[in-house]
Order: structure tokens, then sequence, then C-alpha cells
């Protein structure tokens, strides 16, 4: 019984439950909203989007990659040392909590050896046919520093359906792609992945002029006998669907009336690995959207809201870190975002530091700040809803915090798994490190050119 209680009381904390004004307006964006004469302002044009994209793939501490303008010929030595493995800690595990053979990740470093190929070589152009983990060696098997799991050591990123990328190199068997995307690289599943028959077929693709945002937190395809590899397909939020020139879409597609759908054209990998593309319908009552998304506070908060209540998953592996949270989020926009610290320290965004300063002078800097604002901390991004009393309102995804002792006689911070994106204050969450997460914020970044 007094586990039941010690856990409700931990809840209420976190998520902000204790405090007045009455609980309905935890998640009502409109509360936050009115608390700022910003909230519906254009923050940037789509032309200003653009400029910082381009700005963001020009300095390479952000780890953004224009695509467009990655080389064609590969160094087969050069690409060696891009993969060299992160260092592995000697005892690992397997997902079931069993001890990994040994050996394994020098087995898996031999699927591909530099020396096996031509010393330069031709890139080749794929699309990701369904969401798909990227990996730091070829294998999908998760494996773990500690028998209870945590974090997936060999977890590199995520690519989203119809997501392009450049295809460095392939293991022998085949099975393996490496790939670099917009925002990262790694190892992905070849079934994955459809490869264009050309650069300009891949570009012809990619580059459609009529686009849908999806802006659900996922939204899965209608089943369509016609087309089995679309039963399964889910296309989480920010995924980049091109559509069927508005011209070009005929009264009915594949025996459904195409009045009330958008008409998406859709990757799949033929039996041969090469890139197919197909139409199929998506009602238009979907939350979907034709284009970009105005970037607002508004709508940023909107889309951040949505993913309350869903799963943490490092990387993008069954979820979303803080990383993926807030590029999934301005994806929506056509911004790109860095997938890391130090490049979110180094993007061409409005930034202002918080480090050293006191907390009313951070509470200040905040009161200045749109809704929508991401809050930079150790941890990583989060989107800033705003202030209420002393205290500071985000959204942010979370796989482990401590909170304040539920009972008087203990002094120490209780851990607590989240494994979620919530709703929080940032003075009742503590890092290991024992501040709470208001105390660590590192900067407040506004997504608009510097």
């Amino acid at each position: 019984m007094r586990t039941r209680i010690v856990a409700a009381v931990v809840l209420a904390v976190v998520f902000g439950l204790a405090i007045s004004p009455a609980l309905a307006f935890n998640y009502d964006i409109n509360f936050w909203l009115s608390r700022s004469s910003r909230s519906y302002d254009l923050l940037a044009s789509g032309a200003s989007i653009d400029s910082v994209n381009a700005a963001m793939a020009r300095t390479p501490a952000a780890g953004i990659v224009d695509l467009l303008s990655y080389p064609a010929d590969v160094d087969a030595f050069k690409l060696a040392d891009s993969i060299v493995s992160a260092q592995f800690p000697k005892d690992l595990y397997l997902s079931d909590g069993t001890p990994a053979p040994a050996g394994l990740i020098s087995q898996l470093q031999a699927k591909f050896k530099p020396e096996d190929a031509q010393p330069w070589y031709k890139a080749r152009y794929g699309v990701a046919v369904m969401t798909a983990d990227l990996r730091s060696l070829p294998a999908a098997d998760r494996l773990y520093a500690v028998r209870s799991g945590g974090t997936d050591l060999l977890q590199a990123g995520r690519m989203l359906p119809a997501e392009p990328c450049v295809i460095l190199a392939e293991t022998k068997d085949k099975a393996w792609l490496y790939v670099q995307t917009a925002r990262s690289c790694g190892w992905v599943a070849s079934l994955k992945v459809a490869v264009a028959f050309t650069r300009e077929h891949w570009l012809s693709y990619i580059n459609a002029k009529e686009f849908a945002i999806v802006t659900a937190p996922s939204l899965r395809v209608e089943q369509d006998d016609a087309v089995p590899a679309l039963d399964t397909l889910e296309f989480p939020m920010g995924t980049k669907i091109p559509l069927m020139p508005a011209a070009n879409v005929p009264a009915v597609v594949r025996g459904r009336a195409s009045a009330d759908s958008f008409a998406v054209l859709l990757p799949v990998r033929r039996a041969d690995g090469k890139l197919q593309v197909v139409s199929a319908l998506i009602p238009r009552t979907s939350d979907v959207f034709a284009g970009y998304l105005p970037l607002t506070g508004e709508n940023i908060l909107k889309q951040s809201m949505k993913l309350v209540g869903t799963r943490y998953g490092y990387m993008g592996s069954s979820g979303r870190d803080p990383y993926v949270m807030a590029s999934d989020i301005f994806r929506c926009f056509g911004l790109e975002l860095p997938m890391s610290l130090a490049g979110w320290e180094a993007a061409p965004l409005r930034y202002q530091s918080l480090k050293g300063e006191s907390s009313d002078m951070k509470l200040l800097a905040l009161r200045k700040s749109v809704p929508g604002a991401i809050l930079l901390g150790n941890q990583g991004p989060s989107i800033f809803l705003g202030q209420y009393g002393d205290d500071v309102y985000a959204i942010a995804a979370l796989a482990a915090v401590k909170v304040q002792p539920s009972s008087e006689l203990s002094y120490a911070l209780e851990p607590l798994p989240y494994n979620g994106i919530g709703l929080i204050s940032l003075k009742s969450i503590y890092a290991d490190s024992g501040n709470d997460l208001f105390s660590e914020l590192r900067a407040v970044i506004e997504p608009i050119p510097r």
C-alpha cells in the first residue's frame, strides 16, 4: 500500500499536478499561448528556414549534411575512417540479458573491409521504404553494457519512410548498407531501403514540389491488397511524403475515389532492390498537412503536445529521445535540427546562453521567449511552454529522472523510471548531478536565424 501512495505522490510532482490553479491548464495550450504576445507571430518564413538549413549544412559541428551537394565519388579508405566503431565495454549483453558471444564486435566489424572494395567508387542513392534504425555496426540485435538493458550501444539514429540517403558502402552479404542521411550516418538493413536507378531518378522523387507532412504522432496507411508492402507502413511525425501533382490526380486510384484524399507517392522496394514509386490515398481528414506548417509558437506547441505520453526511445529506437523529439516536431516546419548537444550549441539559431546566470536572470530571459522555443539542458533539447510563478514548464523526453523524496524521513532524491515524453516542471525534476533541470539549463534557443 505504501508503495502505491509513494508512486502517486511522485507522479503528481512530476506532472506538476500539485500546483495551483486547477489542473485543467496543464495540457491546454491556450493557457500557455495566452502568456506571450508573440505566440501567434510567424517566427520565420519558408525562405528564412531554407537559409537556416543551408547555414546549418555549412557548420560542420552542427552535424547536418546537404545530401544534394554530397560528393558522388567515394574514397574507400577515407570512408573506413568514418566507420570507425565506438569503444565498447568489455562486458556486453544481449536483449535477453545473456552475455554477448566472445568476439562479437570483431565479427560484426569484419562484415565490411574497405580493402575489399575499389579505392574509389561511385555512391548510390536510396530512399527508406519504412521506418528504419541506423546502426553503428551492421547488426539488428540490441547490445547493452549492463544485463538489465538500458541504452542500446549500437543505435546510431533513425530513418523515416520516404527519407533519402546516399549509399556509401555495402556488406559482403549485401544485407546491410552504410548510408548518410541529412542528420546522421550508419548501417541500415538493405530490405528497408530502395535503391534508385540513377541520381536523377532519386532526385525526381525526393525533390517533389508538392508534398504532405505527417503532423500526427504517427499515421498508418490503410491496407491495400494490391500493394502488400504498404500494409504495415507507419509514418512518424515529420515524415515528408511526395504528392501526385494535383493536375495529374485521377478520379479513381486503384478502385477508390480520390476526391476526399491526398494522392501520395510512396517508395517500395522491388524484388531486385530497386526503387519503385506507387500511388496511395491518405484521407484528407487525417492529421497531415499539405506543405510545411507555418512556424509559429502556436503550431510548435500543438505539435509538441501531441507527443506527450508517447514513449522515450534512445536515438529513435522504438520511441523518441530529446533530439529525435525536437527533430520530428521541427521537420513539420521544414527545419533540420542537430542530433547532439555539441550540434545544438553550434547551430546558427538565435541562441542565448544561460550558463552561470542566476535564477532571476534565467527567469527574465525566459519571460521574453516565445512559447515553443527550445530549452537546451545537459540532457538535450526540450520545448518551452512558459512560466507560472517562479517555475518553468516544458515538454521533454526523459529516460529516467530523480524527484524529491516522498517521505519526510528521507533526504535522498528518489529515482523514477520515466521512459516517455511529458509535460514537466523543471524545478521538480532532478538530474543525476542532484541539480534540478532548471539549474542545468544551458541556453534558450529560438528556431530562427541569428
